[in-house]
């Protein structure tokens, strides 16, 4: 695997591959690099480039504890982690990471809104 985060052997990555699949179900774990390549910046200035930053994965929650687990999986090995979900306005930037080797937390599948406050401007789904 080309992208691994810094610092984490694909021993590692791999052992955090496999419990990211038990948690979330297989088929919402993305992995390979057909997959792996929807996660790119289609308009970035470094596409191509030696330095255009890639994901190493992503992971599709469906609810709130599924989010938890991706995240403790994660903190034990050490692997950073880039949220997205489906907003449209890539004037913000797309679904490429921050840094290369992270995998993307992908919230796609988490669309049920629960509560709106509107004075702090947030939404609990």
């Amino acid at each position: 695997m080309s992208n691994l985060p810094d610092g984490v052997s694909e021993l590692d990555f791999s052992a955090a591959l496999e419990q990211f699949r038990a948690t979330v179900e297989a088929q919402w774990v993305f992995y390979n690099d057909e997959d792996v390549a929807l996660y790119r910046d289609d308009y970035s200035p470094l596409k191509d480039q030696p330095a255009e930053r890639l994901a190493s994965a992503a992971v599709a929650p469906s609810n709130v504890e599924e989010v938890q687990a991706v995240v403790r999986i994660a903190n034990r090995y050490r692997i950073p982690l880039y949220a997205i979900s489906t907003g449209r306005n890539l004037g913000y930037g797309g679904a490429a990471p921050a840094m290369t080797g992270s995998v993307v937390l992908d919230l796609k599948r988490m669309n049920r809104i629960l509560a709106i406050d509107e004075d702090r401007i947030t939404c609990r789904t």
